[in-house]
């Protein structure tokens, strides 16, 4: 019994509890906040941190946080010297399964968005619902396309996120791809749309 035991623990410690994956990107677009009236749009950049773990072959959780800043806005054609900031903060979690030769998830998330202009800033919380499809991990290309839908205290909306990518080793990937948002206030009429190319890193572990 106890040799059944010792290899058991054994066998637990050998075999790693979770797999999941870290990733580092850059990222740069346009952004735009349009109230009907008046455009302001700006270009920037910064970068997009995610992870993800699997607590079993179904369950996982993640995060992302994409962070973009810009110094100039253009108004009704003129260009404008300021600082303007974006913050996109999600956490949760979720289901996924294999559906033949790709594997299909579904995630639910808490989202915050957060919007700085000189030094002014405003926030806004809730949730976000994503369903998406992605390869299965065996093959040397990777991709993933996935579709959400957010649901913020003053806002509503979706995203779209895109990942293309090269798996150098089992563990290192190159990956590519686009992400974007597109948020409208109801109340006051306001769309405010995220759009990023992104390029950067993945370590599965």
């Amino acid at each position: 019994m106890k040799h059944h035991l010792v290899a058991a623990l054994l066998g637990i410690c050998a075999t790693p509890a979770f797999a999941g994956s870290i990733e580092a990107r850059l990222a740069g677009g346009t952004s735009e906040i349009d109230d009907g009236v008046d455009k302001l749009e700006y270009d920037s950049t910064g970068f997009d941190l995610r992870g993800s773990l699997n607590l079993n072959p179904n369950f996982f959780v993640r995060g992302s946080i994409l962070s973009v800043s810009s110094d100039e806005v253009e108004f009704q054609g003129d260009t404008f010297d300021a600082e303007i900031e974006t913050t996109i903060f999600r956490f949760g979690g979720g289901y996924e399964t294999t559906l033949g030769s790709i594997v299909g998830f579904g995630a639910l998330e808490y989202g915050k968005v957060e919007l700085e202009l000189e030094g002014d800033g405003d926030d806004d919380k809730g949730a976000v619902i994503s369903l998406g499809l992605k390869d299965s991990g065996a093959g040397a290309f990777l991709w993933q396309v996935e579709l959400g839908y957010l649901s913020l205290k003053d806002n509503k909306g979706a995203t779209l996120d895109l990942t293309l990518g090269y798996r150098a080793t089992p563990s290192l990937a190159i990956v590519g791809g686009l992400q974007s948002y597109a948020v409208k206030d109801d109340e006051f009429d306001e769309e405010f749309t995220v759009g990023n190319a992104f390029i950067g890193g993945r370590f599965s572990f």
